[in-house]
């Protein structure tokens, strides 16, 4: 089973027809990934068998990932070849293609053009490039196996992987950030479903009662601030510590003033455990009442009374 990347253009349709930009660290990007993929199928005991610019896909700006691996050894087996010079085939194939990228032409690495072309890549590019290329093209004893072209750029790999490691730790930063953010959303909705509900069900006080006045004295003390001069207070880091606060249950105490305009004013000091287990129990009533309407059987209507059918004066 292949794995689908919209949008993914073959190296051939980056590099060649829409001509990308293309310089030595980003073939060095692209060959190090290819090399790690072959490894990996060589590593199996198997052969990709088609590495070249029209089946390997740009999915991403440097990512570059085998197209087809495995599909010869199903449409045209081979038997008349073992499995090490298929992977032969795999590093000249791969130093083809690098020789290809290098001289942004899809023709460079053919029998007639190949010597022109390793003269220009030897002129325009480094010679630890130069050196990866004449190890891929190796075709004769001793031939080269993936592990020494592996062992060859073991120094850029290691690069590589710190280059990773740096990335997946951002990565996990910012998902972490967003886990907050999903965790505070939920206890914010928690709150929305509950604090301004007139009734519920067959309960027509249920929004008056103590536990969601409580709940409403909590969330006004959140985003209904004002100062000395009525002026509103914008303060998020006083909503993001309120909410954590609340959604781990805390100790501690916070006053709660009522508003107003919503009749005559009070305080009530009470500790954010206490208004989560309301802020629980009433959305739980709310959910359950949800549940209750949702699983009740639906009530079966009554079919019209038949009419009996009207008489039809006879016939003259």
């Amino acid at each position: 089973m292949q794995a689908y990347h919209p949008s993914a253009l073959t190296l051939d349709e980056a590099y060649i027809q829409q001509r990308l930009p293309l310089n030595e660290e980003t073939i060095w990007s692209h060959a190090l990934q290819l090399i790690a993929a072959v490894h990996t199928v060589h590593l199996a005991g198997m052969a990709v068998r088609v590495i070249d610019m029209s089946h390997v896909l740009l999915t991403s700006k440097e990512t570059v990932r085998l197209s087809c691996a495995g599909l010869l050894d199903v449409t045209r087996p081979d038997g008349t070849r073992t499995a090490q010079q298929h992977q032969l085939e795999d590093l000249l194939a791969l130093g083809r293609l690098l020789v290809c990228l290098a001289c942004a032409s899809p023709t460079a690495a053919t029998p007639q053009h190949l010597q022109k072309s390793m003269g220009y890549v030897q002129a325009a590019y480094s010679a630890e490039f130069n050196q990866l290329l004449m190890l891929l093209l190796t075709n004769g004893p001793p031939q080269p196996t993936i592990f020494d072209v592996v062992a060859f750029v073991s120094g850029r790999l290691m690069t590589r992987v710190s280059q990773t490691q740096w990335h997946v730790d951002a990565l996990l930063t910012e998902l972490s950030k967003e886990c907050e953010n999903g965790r505070l959303l939920r206890l914010l909705a928690k709150i929305a479903y509950v604090a301004d509900r007139p009734e519920l069900g067959m309960d027509t006080e249920w929004g008056a009662s103590s536990d969601r006045h409580l709940i409403r004295l909590f969330r006004d003390s959140i985003f209904h601030q004002v100062d000395q001069s009525s002026a509103a207070v914008v303060d998020f880091a006083h909503v993001v510590g309120s909410l954590n606060r609340l959604d781990v249950g805390y100790e501690s105490k916070t006053l709660l003033t009522s508003n107003s305009s919503r009749g005559n004013s009070e305080l009530l000091l009470v500790s954010y455990k206490d208004v989560r287990t309301v802020l629980d129990s009433s959305f739980d009533e709310v959910v359950d009442s949800a549940n209750h309407v949702h699983s009740a059987p639906p009530t079966q209507s009554q079919p019209p009374p038949m009419m009996p059918p009207q008489m039809m004066p006879p016939p003259h």
